[in-house]
């Protein structure tokens, strides 16, 4: 039984309502401190500086601040961080930048953007899928390393390099085919290293040490 001093209102935490969840300054996102499943970034912001959602990936001070609203019992704590929604005005995303959000499971790339930085999404374990624009021209090492559960990616035919170890890891992709654009040159050590796929290859590309190891199938083809 419990008294009703017990009880005050729980916040509302599904999606994002006030710009102080945000550090901005000259169109940069420095600090995103929002504290909802979905995140929608503000329209206008053409730079995310790497460190912006550091803060929100142990969920530590979001466990915190959710369990002084709760029942004065053991409660369950609010669902982390799941979405990120990106204006198309972003232009540059700084390495690192989404590494480590572990719970986080989808989020759009804008089509301005140019690079994959390096360990952009390492880690994710959640993240299940990435629809990459056109005007990618390259990803870099460790992109989308360690990303357990992507199951639904494209390659743009216009990406000319792949880092290593970029998708290091991907087991979502076992079973699956992928016909490696002519126009990628460059493949690095472990790129798709246990990912379990299959792969077409240009005979023309250079590919790193292992960088197929644990595939299910690699095709050179004319």
């Amino acid at each position: 039984m419990y008294n009703k001093e017990d009880f005050i209102d729980v916040p509302f935490y599904e999606t994002y309502n006030s710009e102080n969840d945000f550090m901005i300054d000259n169109d940069i996102l420095y600090r995103c401190y929002a504290k909802s499943t979905v995140v929608t970034i503000p329209s206008g912001i053409k730079k995310i500086k790497k460190g912006a959602f550091k803060y929100l990936i142990n969920n530590e001070e979001r466990e915190i601040d959710w369990k002084q609203f709760c029942i004065k019992t053991e409660e369950e704590n609010p669902t982390p961080l799941k979405k990120i929604v990106l204006p198309n005005s972003v232009t540059t995303i700084e390495e690192e930048t989404f590494a480590n959000l572990k719970y986080l499971e989808e989020i759009n790339i804008p089509d301005r953007i140019t690079e994959i930085p390096n360990s952009l999404f390492c880690n994710c374990y959640n993240l299940k899928k990435i629809n990459v624009p056109n005007t990618v021209t390259k990803i870099g090492d460790k992109a989308f390393c360690c990303c357990s559960n992507l199951n639904k990616i494209n390659i743009p035919d216009f990406v000319e390099e792949i880092g290593k170890e970029a998708f290091y890891m991907c087991g979502g992709m076992e079973g699956k085919t992928f016909k490696i654009s002519r126009c990628i040159k460059k493949i690095g050590e472990q790129a798709f290293g246990f990912t379990g796929a299959r792969f077409l290859i240009s005979s023309e590309c250079e590919c790193g040490k292992d960088a197929f190891l644990g595939c299910d199938d690699v095709e050179r083809c004319e």
